[in-house]
């Protein structure tokens, strides 16, 4: 919080008699402010903060102390610093912080470094931008939720699980939908978006997702007008590497596997759905289940039946 920021220093907090002492907070341990025999340097705040956390690089670490005051000049913590150029919780969060001060006694001191850390009041909270890729044989279509206070979203692309990314395009708010057309078959991209401010600051980053060109997945019931009828199924599921797997299921079974699908469509749910292998289970095995990844299907298929 006081990087690079101009320190007051004096014997009274109140009357400084240097407003410009700036080697105490410009990270470089090679620069220095001199603190004479019962000196003081002092940073006021704009706004009242909450510090949790102190570090001190000093010639005699012991012989300093931080305070801290509110907006009335009323003392709210003091504490000395136990080890050198070390970060150190504060045994108690000090709150409406307005001012901290660094004293030394009894004797003069050389500082090289002082910072405080914590956070402004009132932050915004951070904001959850769920993302969804949805494939057909052409594009890929993005789809997520609006964020308070984003004037934009940032699409950004690569084509490797964790990135790096390139910026694709840039959508004004309120847009919540791009198309990628530029893409090519047989490649897995990822994507995230970032919202950001009309200040060009980061709100929110998206989740990852990742999708290829291949056939639309097909919404049960989408053929017959209602919902998937029969007491068993095969559901074939397509998968982004080419392997096709079939399994014959109940009812049941495919209903839990599509309303898993569609959850995490939306950007929760679990990542993997469990399969039952059931007549396929072969060997000295209890059961054996396929763990179906969301990101890899490319496609599924319900054709049902009565037994």
């Amino acid at each position: 919080m006081l990087d690079d920021k101009l320190l007051n220093a004096g014997t009274v907090f109140t009357s400084p008699t240097n407003t410009s002492v700036a080697g105490a907070t410009d990270n470089n341990v090679n620069s220095k402010a001199e603190m004479s025999v019962d000196s003081m340097l002092w940073y006021i705040f704009d706004q009242p903060k909450e510090i949790n956390s102190v570090i001190v690089n000093a010639t005699l670490t012991r012989n300093t102390k931080i305070e801290f005051y509110d907006a009335k000049d009323n003392l709210i913590l003091s504490y000395t610093p136990v080890a050198n150029d070390t970060i150190e919780s504060l045994p108690t969060v000090a709150q409406n912080v307005k001012k901290a001060v660094l004293k030394t006694s009894p004797t003069g001191n050389s500082i090289f470094e002082w910072n405080v850390f914590g956070k402004d009041y009132g932050e915004t909270p951070v904001q959850d931008l769920k993302l969804t890729a949805t494939a057909d044989k052409q594009n890929i279509t993005l789809s997520w939720n609006a964020v308070n206070g984003a004037s934009k979203y940032i699409i950004k692309r690569g084509t490797q699980e964790g990135g790096p990314y390139e910026v694709l395009n840039t959508v004004d708010s309120p847009a919540l939908e791009y198309v990628d057309k530029d893409i090519k078959s047989g490649t897995t991209y990822y994507y995230i978006v970032v919202a950001q401010n009309g200040s060009n600051q980061n709100v929110a980053t998206s989740n990852e997702v990742s999708a290829s060109l291949g056939t639309e997945t097909p919404t049960p019931g989408d053929n017959d007008g209602g919902e998937v009828t029969g007491s068993r199924a095969l559901l074939t599921i397509v998968l982004n590497t080419g392997v096709e797997k079939e399994y014959d299921l109940s009812m049941s079974e495919v209903k839990a596997f599509i309303a898993w699908y569609e959850q995490r469509a939306t950007g929760s749910g679990a990542i993997t759905f469990a399969i039952d292998k059931h007549s396929n289970n072969k060997g000295p095995f209890s059961s054996r289940k396929d763990y179906i990844i969301y990101d890899k299907i490319v496609t599924f298929e319900v054709n049902s039946y009565d037994k």
